[in-house]
């Protein structure tokens, strides 16, 4: 899923993620720095559930999120077993065991401690968090003053983003109606506004009235623009849960006009995309017809999720067929989280492109495949590109897969 973009550390949830922005964010060596992070939190991820960045305006980060990193990798993220049934449920006996003799205050001031002498990802404050994630969910009484803390400017940034984190793992309704009040409000600087909307990612039954309140922010034109963007990405992955109220997707899809006057229609295809649902097939396939390469590249990445033939078959034609360098791109690199085994011929024609840009993302896409064919598809670009940084690239790949 798409977040929005984020330029110091501004969220840490319940194992989800934490996106920092840091310089040596890059397609070439964030798997690499992903996997390290996952390993210090003791948590295992597929290979293929790497995040994969791109710079975009405003020094921000765009954050692409493959769907199942949030569906069964990461304890406590949206869709996870266990946050299912406590959702459902209640705590069970494991909270119940977690927050024997756990208080708000004192939980809090071991955070604060852990963080404050660079313990902020270790074992001690991983079971922390823990508590306090179980906390929030089974005290809903507590949003109050989880409010009135991160409505305080002067709070740490280290601890808001923990707590920001915790809320949303929580995802009870009033830990959402919470963050939507941070992002909200004016006075906070737009770091923690947006380390709010972030945390939202997590939450596994959005309440419709919370979430109809972040039209507010996108609608608001003297906003950053971030946060106006992170506010759409969020309504789009609130749509995509299985549980989710049928009005926040109708909400959405009769949302376009105004996105587009509003001019944030890049922003608008991203958060269709992150609801992986079929109905937004029609729209997409309106601004696929379009005249400016960039709103097909949009476009394109909105299907990046859709598991139909229909959105394969839109892909592999423009990974080949568009004139658009761009589109291309774009296409291979959406390509890359379909596990489809007919694509291989698309693959190695691309492997032909005359752009370098596209014959990249080609080879990318195929590192993020198994097998033989996408191995001798790599030694192929290693052997034979013109391009001695494909060649290199691809070589790189070979050495990790």
């Amino acid at each position: 899923e798409r977040v929005g973009g984020i330029d110091k550390p501004t969220m840490q949830g319940s194992g989800v993620a934490r996106f920092d922005g840091q310089p040596w964010w890059a397609e070439t060596d964030y798997k690499e720095t992903q996997e390290l992070k996952v390993a210090q939190m003791e948590l295992v991820v597929r290979q293929e559930a790497e995040v994969r960045t791109r710079r975009v305006g405003f020094g921000a980060t765009k954050v692409e999120v493959p769907a199942d990193l949030w569906t069964g990798h990461w304890e406590s993220a949206a869709g996870d077993d266990d946050a299912k049934q406590a959702a459902a449920e209640g705590a069970g006996d494991d909270e119940r065991e977690l927050l024997e003799g756990v208080e708000f205050d004192a939980i809090m001031q071991e955070l604060g401690f852990l963080l404050g002498s660079g313990r902020g990802e270790t074992k001690e404050w991983w079971e922390a968090h823990r508590r306090l994630v179980a906390l929030l969910r089974a005290r809903p009484e507590l949003a109050e003053k989880v409010l009135a803390m991160l409505l305080d400017p002067n709070l740490d940034r280290h601890v808001a983003a923990n707590l920001a984190g915790a809320a949303g793992a929580a995802g009870t309704p009033a830990m959402q109606g919470v963050l939507v009040k941070v992002a909200r409000t004016a006075y906070l600087d737009a770091d923690r506004r947006a380390g709010a909307l972030v945390a939202l990612v997590q939450v596994h039954q959005p309440d419709l009235a919370v979430y109809q309140e972040l039209y507010a922010l996108v609608g608001d034109a003297q906003l950053d623009p971030r946060l106006r963007g992170a506010s759409l990405y969020m309504l789009g992955a609130a749509a995509g849960r299985a549980d989710a109220d049928p009005q926040l997707i109708a909400q959405l899809l009769a949302y376009e006009e105004t996105a587009i006057q509003a001019g944030l229609l890049d922003e608008y295809l991203a958060a269709l995309g992150n609801t992986g649902l079929p109905v937004i097939l029609p729209i997409v396939q309106q601004h696929l017809a379009s005249t400016n390469p960039k709103v097909r590249a949009a476009a394109i990445d909105a299907l990046r999720r859709l598991e139909t033939p229909e959105a394969l078959a839109i892909l592999q034609q423009h990974a080949t067929e568009d004139p658009a360098a761009q589109v291309r791109c774009e296409a291979f690199e959406a390509l890359a989280e379909h596990d489809d085994a007919g694509v291989w011929a698309i693959y190695e024609e691309g492997l032909r492109d005359q752009s370098i840009k596209v014959r990249e993302a080609v080879v990318r896409a195929l590192g993020q495949r198994d097998g033989q064919q996408a191995r001798t598809l790599l030694l192929q670009a290693r052997d034979t590109d013109p391009s001695q940084q494909i060649r290199q690239l691809a070589n790189k790949l070979l050495a990790n897969n």
